[in-house]
């Protein structure tokens, strides 16, 4: 049998102190986890929308090169005549994974791209196709749908603009 002055002392007694600590850490996982996610997410990234189809080419074998560069310039030429990009993607790329999205290579960034290609969507007129891009898988047509610069690299461009202008002399004080 338990004596009243037993229950008291077990309640005044209680120690709180865990639950203070299990929401002390609560707290700062939950600072940490603010402060490491980007806050901008994938906006804050620039990035292309593009479409392409490639044409294989072996590196050593002219003949084989030089087939693959006709029929890729033919593509060029179809696709200027009205032809449907996505479908003659389709049907002639051998990138699989685009090619079955009609060429689509969805939204990318910086650097994820052959050289050659990555350079060309980051300066292509919008919905233009490109010229025959050769890069070491064969040949390539790009079109580029959309752009979207994150405000950083805006700003590094408008710097870049304004030392270029300010080393021709161009600019006033």
């Amino acid at each position: 049998m338990a004596w009243e002055s037993d229950q008291e002392e077990a309640e005044v007694g209680r120690d709180w102190s865990k639950l203070l600590w299990y929401a002390i850490t609560l707290v700062v996982v939950g600072m940490l986890v603010w402060m490491f996610v980007p806050k901008g997410g994938v906006e804050a990234q620039s990035r292309v929308r593009a479409w392409h189809i490639l044409i294989p080419a072996q590196g050593s074998d002219p003949e084989d090169r030089d087939a693959a560069l006709s029929q890729a310039l033919d593509l060029r030429q179809r696709i200027l005549d009205g032809e449907d990009f996505s479908s003659l993607a389709s049907e002639y790329s051998s990138d699989e994974y685009s090619a079955a999205k009609g060429g689509d290579l969805g939204w990318v960034r910086h650097g994820e791209l052959t050289d050659e290609v990555d350079a060309f969507i980051w300066s292509a007129p919008m919905n233009e196709i490109s010229e025959v891009i050769p890069t070491g898988y064969g040949y390539h047509l790009v079109l580029v749908t959309d752009r979207i610069i994150s405000d950083a690299e805006q700003y590094e461009r408008t710097l870049h603009e304004r030392v270029l202008e300010d080393s021709s002399g161009t600019s006033q004080p």
